[in-house]
Formats: structure tokens, sequence, C-alpha cells
């Protein structure tokens, strides 16, 4: 940053270039030269400028961190619930009457828990997109956009969801199973009732 500061730009821009690519990185120096970061008063001021930047990535690390966590909590849950449905279905102990109403409550309880999944995903895949909105646009004044180089080498396109498709998906099974459930208990019970009448 000093060598920028000093009158030193080419050659700076070419060490910039030579640390990118000591990790693996490639680094075009005419993106870096265009976007120039702005030009600080102080140290005080930069060194407040990269604290945002360190508090952002941080707090956006544990939001992915809270998020695969949180999908082994709602996957347990689920499978709990469908575990619990397919022992009270078979189970002999219960009148026909207080299972039939367990089995419901059981379905509607693991509807209602993959409903809220869905929209918990869904929040949190808001908050990693506002992260990365802001961790891209403070790097703009920074030298070397490490974290924009690095989203957009895992992403094709900047504006692509965070949440993976097969993320979104698993609630969505656990919806068809429970549905599944239910239509089984509906059409069973209404065999069990012919079955009586004849």
């Amino acid at each position: 940053m000093a060598a920028i500061c000093s009158g030193g730009k080419e050659r700076a821009f070419l060490v910039l270039k030579a640390l990118g690519e000591a990790v693996g990185m490639s680094v075009d120096v005419e993106e870096i030269k265009s976007g120039l970061p702005l030009h600080f008063k102080d140290e005080t001021e930069k060194s407040r400028a990269f604290e945002q930047y360190r508090i952002l990535a941080d707090s956006r690390n544990k939001t992915l961190e809270v998020r695969v966590q949180s999908n082994n909590f709602w996957t347990t849950v689920n499978g709990a619930a469908i575990s619990a449905l397919a022992y009270m279905r078979d189970a002999a102990s219960l009148s026909s009457e207080h299972k039939s109403f367990v089995l419901w409550t059981l379905i509607l309880f693991g509807l209602c828990v993959c409903l809220s999944w869905i929209s918990y995903l869904s929040t949190i895949a808001r908050q990693l997109e506002a992260k990365n909105k802001l961790l891209i646009e403070l790097e703009k004044h920074f030298p070397i956009p490490l974290f924009r180089n690095v989203f957009s080498s895992v992403q094709d396109r900047p504006e692509k969801p965070t949440l993976t498709m097969k993320e979104m998906a698993i609630p969505l099974l656990f919806i068809s199973g429970y549905l599944f459930f239910a239509i089984m208990l509906f059409f069973f019970r209404a065999e069990a009732a012919l079955s009586v009448a004849d």
C-alpha cells in the first residue's frame, strides 16, 4: 500500500499480481488499476475500514456455520417425525380413533416444521446475499478484491442464489413424505371403513 502512495504504482501492481499468483489466484492488473482504492485520510481510517470488512466477513462465516448446524437440527426433527409416523401406523397398542388422531397430528406437525425450515432457509439466503453485496462493495476500496474473486470463481453469476437446490430440496422431500403418509392414511382408512361395512 505504501508503494502505491509513494508513486511506485506499476511496481506495486506487479507485486500484487505476483502475490495473487503465489496463492493460486489470477490477478488482473488492469482490473485493479480501474478500481483503485479510495485514498484514506490516515491510517486510522484505513484500519477502521478493514476492521469493518473483517467483522462483516466473520459474520458471514458464522451465518454459514449456523445454516449447516440448523440443517442438521431440521433433518433430525423431521427424521424423528417420519419414524414416529411409520411406527405409529403399524402400532397395535392404540385404538383406531386415537391412532388416526396421532398420525394426523404428526403429519401436520411435520408439514409445519418443513414450512418453517423453508422460511428459515430463505431468511438465511437473504442475509447471505446482503452480506455478500456489502463485502463486495467494501472490497472496492481495497487493492485486491479477494472475496469477489473467490465468489466469482465459485459461482457463475454473482446474482445466483447462495443456497443450493439440494438444500431447498431436502425440506421438499420431507413434505412429500408427509403427504405420502397422509394419502396412505386417507385411503387405508377408507378401505378399513369399507371392509367393516361388508
